[in-house]
């Protein structure tokens, strides 16, 4: 008798904690790919709180050579589960996802900042899951992103995602608990051009629009902030190198590579 009612405990403790999992659907699958001209990008809202978590990016390069990323927002403490040797660990449906697993990293302190390639097992997946966190300031909460990437790394594909909502609890990859948003709306993001060393930003709206670039280790370098729906920055002053734009636009951020060679 007493095992029955331990089982029983159990399953309504499985049940409660699976009815705290936030599950969205990606509908449909969003592809990200480099078009040649702007990296591909995709915003994450792990936690439904109104502010992007991670961000994904892919990159193409003349040789060809295809560069798939993941990071952690700027200014954030979120961290990616990850291979003894940094790169994002490929996680098979019902592996759980809590503090005991190894390796956690944070893409937006240290060394860190230039972002997560992926591990071989990704190469023609398509049933892989990304392990996540979200610090809250006080706990952890624990999610997953569901995603495909092709054999030739030429693109990936995000199906959805879910997080744990009840703090410091584990997840299960592929876990989707009771209930499910399908097709998150988010805003639009802003129009984003880059000619050169001129940025010229046009967020549709009108609004308080906000710029910045900041180095690799995430240090500001330039800012500038206006109240209408188009900006543009000159980049001259800066060195060659790896830089970030920071675009904040009607409650949205919007975060983007810019690599400057030359034509100074």
């Amino acid at each position: 008798m007493k095992s029955v009612s331990a089982a029983l405990m159990m399953l309504l403790l499985t049940t409660a904690l699976s009815a705290q999992v936030q599950y969205t659907d990606i509908e449909p699958d969003t592809l990200i790919a480099d078009n040649n001209v702007a990296p591909g990008q995709y915003e994450l809202d792990l936690d439904g709180d109104g502010s992007v978590d991670f961000f994904f990016m892919h990159f193409y390069y003349p040789v060809p050579v295809y560069v798939l990323s993941i990071y952690t927002q700027y200014f954030q403490t979120h961290e990616i589960l990850t291979t003894m040797d940094s790169k994002v660990a490929a996680l098979e449906r019902l592996e759980q996802i809590d503090e005991s697993r190894n390796f956690w990293t944070c893409t937006a302190q240290g060394g860190q900042s230039t972002g997560l390639s992926f591990a071989d097992e990704w190469r023609g997946s398509e049933d892989r899951f990304i392990g996540l966190r979200v610090f809250d300031g006080q706990h952890w909460k624990y999610g997953w992103v569901q995603a495909a990437v092709a054999a030739d790394e030429s693109s990936i594909t995000l199906r959805g995602y879910a997080v744990q909502m009840s703090a410091d609890t584990p997840i299960i990859a592929g876990e989707t608990g009771v209930s499910a948003v399908a097709g998150r709306t988010e805003p639009a993001a802003p129009r984003i051009v880059v000619e050169g060393r001129t940025v010229s930003i046009d967020a549709g709206l009108p609004g308080r629009l906000h710029a910045s670039i900041h180095d690799i280790l995430g240090k500001p370098r330039m800012q500038r902030s206006i109240d209408g729906t188009r900006l543009s920055l000159d980049l001259s002053p800066l060195s060659d190198g790896i830089y970030f734009l920071r675009v904040l636009s009607g409650g949205r951020e919007t975060i983007r590579r810019v690599s400057l060679t030359g034509n100074r």
